[in-house]
């Protein structure tokens, strides 16, 4: 890796991930700084208080190294705490960020109105309730695929909300695309129905109605 591309790369990690929180953990750096400080006078205080209190048995240092040894140790555990806490904190939002960003680049939830003039490569393209399209929109979808992508288009005939079913893009894509050996279609009935048992029998009551 070149050191120019190596340097963009920590810059734009460093304007994303780190300006943003740099007021945290300029704080945490400083509440680490008084740990530090706060172990070395702990360790400080424990000779002259051997010394002072239990050779010398001098009352002075009786009670005021105990309580400057009791001041360190929650100075000490107090400021690793909140120190500990900024970073978590800093941690869980960075994290946070990513996720949302991964799951905007990998999964996209998008009207097909928003589809025109896009090329969907390296991807994975789900049409749902295709049946409802116009053959211009259905036209304009399929021909969005782009390189090392696979479309799927899922619709059901049967219920076509448009106000005359011929204008349905599914059923003109059905007709016009079915000898093209790319691309495939698979029909389901009412043997393939998931749901409860009881809807296998409303269409069939349905479809038996239509052929009446």
């Amino acid at each position: 890796m070149k050191f120019d591309e190596l340097k963009r790369i920590l810059k734009r990690l460093f304007k994303e991930y780190v300006k943003k929180h740099l007021k945290r953990i300029l704080i945490a750096l400083i509440l680490s700084l008084i740990v530090a400080a706060s172990t070395s006078g702990i360790a400080w205080l424990l000779d002259p208080a051997v010394k002072k209190i239990f050779i010398d048995q001098d009352r002075t240092y009786a009670w005021l190294i105990p309580l400057l040894i009791v001041i360190a140790f929650s100075s000490k555990g107090l400021s690793l705490y909140l120190a500990r806490l900024n970073i978590i904190r800093v941690g869980e939002e960075v994290a946070g960020a990513l996720q949302k960003k991964i799951a905007n680049n990998i999964i996209e939830i998008a009207p097909i109105a928003f589809m025109r003039g896009r090329t969907l490569e390296n991807c994975y393209i789900i049409l749902d309730e295709a049946q409802n399209t116009t053959k211009i929109q259905m036209k304009m979808f399929l021909t969005r695929l782009g390189k090392n992508s696979k479309m799927v288009v899922v619709g059901d005939n049967t219920q076509i909300d448009l106000i005359s079913k011929s204008d349905s893009g599914l059923i003109d894509a059905a007709k016009k695309l079915k000898n093209i050996e790319d691309i495939g279609f698979i029909e389901l009935d009412n043997r393939d129905v998931v749901r409860h048992e009881v809807v296998r029998k409303i269409i069939n009551a349905y479809e038996e109605k239509n052929r009446n």
